[in-house]
C-alpha cells in the first residue's frame, strides 16, 4: 500500500492530546514523525492504565513515532531543534503562546532557516496565531486539509463497518 505522506518529516514538539493526535494520524499516513519530550519524560507516560510499565494512553497517542528527548531549557536543546527544524517538513507544538519565543523556537525564527516549514499549532491558539504568523493548518480537523494540500489528491478512506455488539 502507497502512503501518501511517505517521504514527508515531522517534528512533534506537541503533548497531551490535540497535538499527539495530529502526529500520530500524519504517522498513520505515512508521514516520518519523530516527537521530542522532556528528559523527564512526556507526561502523558505516567497516565492511566499500564500494560508492561507503559502507559497505554501515552502509546495509542504516539504510535509509530519515533522519539527522543531534548531538554528545551537547555540552549543546546534548542540548537538542536534548529538543525532539525531544517530537515523537517511539519512542526508541530502546542505550547502556550510564549513559550516557543522565549526559547528562542518562534515561527519567524523556524521559517527563517526553513522558509518552506509548515507549522501547526494546537486550535486553542488559533485566534493568537492568526495574528501573527501565516499557519496553513492548525488542530486535527485540518490535518487531513493538509495531506491533500500536500499530496494534490484525494485520500481513499477505509472505515471498517461497526458490529452490533453480541
Amino acid at each position: 500500500m502507497a502512503y501518501p505522506l511517505k517521504g514527508i518529516r515531522v517534528l512533534d514538539l506537541s503533548r497531551v492530546l490535540a497535538g499527539p493526535f495530529a502526529g500520530r494520524m500524519l504517522c498513520d499516513l505515512g508521514a516520518d514523525v519523530v516527537k521530542l519530550e522532556p528528559p523527564e519524560g512526556d507526561v502523558t507516560r505516567f497516565w492511566g492504565q499500564k500494560v508492561g510499565g507503559v502507559s497505554g494512553y501515552f502509546n495509542q497517542q504516539n504510535a509509530g513515532k519515533r522519539d527522543i528527548s531534548v531538554d528545551l531549557r537547555d540552549p543546546r536543546g534548542a540548537e538542536l531543534v534548529k538543525k532539525l527544524v531544517v530537515q523537517a517538513d511539519v512542526l508541530i507544538e502546542n505550547f502556550r503562546p510564549d513559550v516557543m519565543g522565549r526559547l528562542g523556537l518562534d515561527y519567524a525564527t523556524l521559517a527563517a532557516l526553513n522558509p518552506a516549514l509548515d507549522y501547526v499549532v494546537d486550535i486553542r491558539l488559533w485566534r493568537r496565531v492568526m495574528e501573527t504568523v501565516p499557519v496553513r493548518l492548525t488542530h486535527l480537523l485540518c490535518t487531513l486539509n493538509w495531506v491533500w494540500w500536500r499530496v494534490r489528491q484525494p485520500l481513499a478512506m477505509h472505515f471498517l463497518p461497526i458490529l452490533p455488539a453480541r
